[in-house]
């Protein structure tokens, strides 16, 4: 075939995301594609996908900041669990007593949100630490009322 009897309208290259693996949520997939239109000698082709490119994306262990913060009476935590095993999200007063266990139990790999109410708690610096196997993590919340 020589360079007159063909021309490629499109030749699109791009990053395609896929919801979270509900199998395996730790993985988020993300897919390279090529999809390519052209004419060839007169005839109007457009092809299927020609290359995927699967690697997921293994998340990281963190704990974000509360939101909002400073807050009344009711706050998210997030945070995310690379791999399956123990956690315990609990609220601390600023002395050490523990306040409140938000998470005490396995999970699966995964990013989660959990709603904070500290309607029956003072104002105050209150501190919430997760552990999940060898990660452990500390962060500060204000509640004003």
């Amino acid at each position: 075939m020589n360079a007159e009897s063909y021309y490629i309208l499109k030749d699109s290259i791009g990053l395609i995301y896929q919801k979270q693996n509900l199998n395996y949520p730790q993985y988020d997939e993300y897919k390279s594609t090529v999809l390519q239109e052209a004419y060839i000698n007169g005839r109007h082709f457009i092809t299927d996908v020609v290359g995927i490119n699967n690697e997921p994306r293994i998340l990281d262990f963190s704990l974000s900041q509360n939101y909002p913060n400073p807050f009344n009476p009711t706050t998210k935590i997030k945070f995310t669990i690379s791999d399956f095993g123990y956690t315990t999200l609990k609220i601390y007063d600023i002395l050490g007593n523990e306040v409140a266990v938000l998470v005490d139990e396995e999970k699966s790999p995964g990013i989660y949100s959990v709603e904070f109410d500290a309607s029956t708690l003072s104002s105050g610096v209150y501190i919430y630490t997760i552990t999940a196997g060898s990660f452990s993590s500390a962060k500060k919340l204000v509640l004003i009322k």
